[in-house]
């Protein structure tokens, strides 16, 4: 129910509740002010009655604020408005729905806005889609940024990252969040979505797409409950099957769990399951934490019977990428089948002369280059020529990663273009360097062969260089 009026506007209040408009200070709202002056309130606001006395303000602006405004700073004494019999949720409604319909509400505030109307409004996502003219896609999208942590929404709302880069971080648990924020901190240049979403995959999806506990009730018992998971994400992104994880932390520390629980399982069944890592290590031992073998301690062998030897064991992947799966291995370091220590091949008499004839020539070839350096040093002289910067230029440049490049040539104002190859994008800084190296001077190519080998040494001798330079 509603009917059309002019209100005096010493009865109206601003809404507390209406996100839009509490700040008049920008130019749109100066140019509101000078049109209201000059042809007056053109659309009428939206008012429901909330007093009848006459010493209060008896109407609350539903949808208008900016124009309420407007017409307060213009001098206005009266306002057309229409007024609506409308409860609290009904007003709350309608200030969601105006403000979702404009054009320059910024994503974060929309997707909140969707939330609120299927948490408090009982809307559902086709219900928003049709009153707002959106497809349902994009209000899932804006949906999802209502999941980002507070760190991640403020490298969004800064323009820091693109809506899509916002949304992958936003599918994300707390968690997993932090890490993407960091690794996103740490990148010099952000990187393509293709990209980011290579690196979520790999990251977190590859480990969370494997939870085995999941097909054995007794299983899934014997790694409990979620702790870091959280619950409260199923009621706007649908449900996620009992026990399973949505949380890297979470999955770890049940995967560890996982582990420990085939191991026990497999000793009661009178066989030892060896727990193994896919990493190399230097210990000599071979071992990690809790008896954990490393790769350069065993030989994997294929799961054919008719392949393994009589050392083979079962074992499982116990911390790493690939926890939790299985694999036959062979520990045993004197294994005639499987020992890269062992074998039975000898060379021939032939094959024997043709190595000494190869170590032969390859140390003639090795003592004439020796020759060649220690004459091309004794030759060098201070200060070094342009012909010999140029040399030493192209060899510091010569396989250095971006990593090494983009910091220095920055140090020195120089800048690469993007090239595109294959969907990925990145910056050429190594022809970038060689292009400005040709209006550098011997003093300008020497600092910045120092400056490449200063990022590339580390500790002390950095230090030490530092210290000499000053």
């Amino acid at each position: 129910m509603s009917n059309f009026q002019s209100i005096k506007i010493l009865l109206i209040r601003r809404s507390d509740t209406n996100v839009r408009g509490k700040d008049f200070n920008d130019p749109d709202f100066e140019d509101l002010v000078e049109s209201i002056k000059e042809k007056g309130i053109l659309v009428p606001i939206i008012v429901r009655q909330t007093s009848k006395s006459k010493h209060s303000a008896a109407y609350e602006v539903v949808a208008g604020n900016r124009r309420f405004g407007a017409a307060k700073v213009a001098g206005l004494e009266e306002i057309p408005a229409i007024v609506k019999k409308l409860t609290e949720d009904e007003a709350k409604e309608i200030q969601i729905i105006e403000n979702l319909q404009r054009l320059d509400v910024p994503p974060l505030d929309e997707g909140f806005a969707y939330r609120e109307l299927i948490e408090k409004s009982k809307y559902d996502v086709e219900n928003i889609s049709i009153k707002v003219g959106k497809s349902k896609d994009y209000i899932r999208q804006r949906l999802f940024l209502t999941n980002l942590i507070e760190k991640a929404a403020d490298f969004y709302r800064k323009g820091k990252m693109t809506d899509s880069h916002a949304v992958l971080i936003a599918k994300l648990s707390v968690n997993d969040q932090k890490s993407a924020m960091k690794y996103l901190k740490e990148e010099w240049e952000l990187p393509t979505v293709k990209e980011f979403k290579k690196w979520i995959n790999r990251e977190f999806y590859h480990a969370l797409g494997f939870q085995p506990w999941l097909k054995n009730k007794d299983t899934n018992e014997a790694v409990g409950k979620c702790v870091e998971c959280e619950p409260d994400r199923n009621t706007l992104f649908g449900k996620v099957k009992e026990g399973a994880c949505t949380d890297s932390k979470c999955w770890k520390r049940k995967m560890k769990k996982y582990v420990e629980h085939q191991v026990a399982d497999f000793a009661l069944k009178g066989i030892e399951l060896l727990k193994v890592s896919k990493e190399y290590s230097y210990s000599p031992q071979g071992k990690v934490d809790e008896g954990i073998i490393t790769r350069n301690h065993y030989e994997s062998v294929s799961f054919k019977k008719k392949d393994r030897c009589k050392f083979a064991q079962k074992a499982i992947v116990a911390v790493d990428r690939d926890m939790g799966t299985f694999l036959w291995v062979c520990v045993d370091p004197k294994c005639s089948k499987h020992s890269s220590e062992h074998t039975d091949y000898k060379p021939t008499k032939k094959e024997k002369e043709q190595r000494r004839k190869e170590t032969k020539k390859e140390k003639k070839k090795k003592e004439k280059e020796e020759e060649i350096i220690v004459k091309a040093l004794n030759k060098v002289k201070w200060p070094l020529n342009k012909k010999t910067l140029d040399i030493m230029f192209e060899i510091i440049l010569e396989g250095q990663g971006t990593t090494v490049l983009r910091p220095v040539a920055k140090r020195f104002g120089i800048a690469a273009k993007k090239k595109t190859s294959g969907g990925y994008s990145s910056y050429d800084w190594e022809t970038a360097a060689r292009t400005a190296a040709k209006k550098m001077d011997n003093a300008e190519k020497l600092r910045f062969i120092i400056g490449v080998m200063l990022e590339r040494t580390w500790g002390n001798f950095k230090n030490k260089m530092l210290e000499n330079l000053k």
